[in-house]
């Protein structure tokens, strides 16, 4: 399904996107040049509070995803 963003105005594919609410996560990311596609409000269903969703390309962040999981993005994700 194609969606348009009310932030950044980018038309996106939600398959092609992926989601991060770890706001230290998503910092890093654009930190290291990955385009922020889209960021929204959600409810968080199993605390029931409120938190921002960060949407990123998935093709693009695929080696920063691995970065993080080795934590190689700096004090970024400690």
């Amino acid at each position: 399904m194609k969606v348009k963003s009310n932030v950044t105005g980018i038309t996106y594919s939600s398959q092609d996107v992926v989601r991060i609410v770890n706001p230290k996560q998503a910092a890093a990311y654009m930190f290291f040049g990955a385009p922020l596609i889209d960021v929204y409000a959600s409810l968080q269903s199993d605390k029931g509070s409120h938190v921002l969703v960060f949407l990123f390309n998935r093709a693009d962040t695929q080696e920063l995803y691995q970065r993080w999981c080795n934590h190689e993005l700096g004090d970024s994700n400690e």
